[in-house]
């Protein structure tokens, strides 16, 4: 009788431990969508932000990206390859014409060409506040590849698609 109770029981763990595991670890879209998650934390700007704060928010936000990188957004002074830490200076030079901003994405269409590629059709949207007080808000329809390095997701590729209108 004891050993039937034990036998039960450990099936129950079982049970649990495999419920657990597919349940709670998150799948590859998540953690893609983490990633974009992360970069809006970091490209984002407080109105009150300090220069401290913002060396942190470019080195974390370095850390996202992958060593070599292509983007294709329509601006001839960041279109190309380039290096993770010059593509976030880039972007950190231009963040400085905003006293705040936030950025953010929607309408995720995630594929898996490959175990270790993503390719992320979104919508992102920046809104902000420049320092000469104007108000900014632009959505643009955009690509981004990522590349699994290191058991990480990291942008490797950027691209606005163009869209038509009538």
């Amino acid at each position: 009788m004891v050993n039937r109770k034990v036998v039960i029981w450990i099936v129950c763990a079982v049970i649990l431990a495999v419920a657990a595991w597919v349940f709670l670890l998150p799948s590859e879209e998540k953690r893609v969508k983490r990633q974009f998650s992360r970069l809006c934390a970091e490209v984002g700007k407080a109105p009150n932000e300090g220069m401290l704060e913002t060396a942190l928010r470019l080195r974390r936000a370095e850390a996202l990206f992958a060593p070599s990188c292509l983007v294709e957004i329509g601006e001839q002074w960041i279109d190309g390859a380039t290096d993770a830490a010059s593509l976030v200076a880039q972007g950190f030079q231009a963040r400085m014409q905003f006293a705040s901003m936030t950025l953010g994405f929607s309408d995720f269409k995630i594929a898996f060409p490959k175990d270790d590629q993503a390719s992320c059709e979104v919508i992102a949207k920046l809104v902000g506040v420049a320092t000469s007080g104007g108000n900014v808000d632009e959505a643009r329809e955009m690509v981004w590849e990522l590349r699994k390095l290191d058991g990480s997701w990291r942008f490797s590729a950027v691209r606005q698609v163009q869209v038509v209108r009538r």
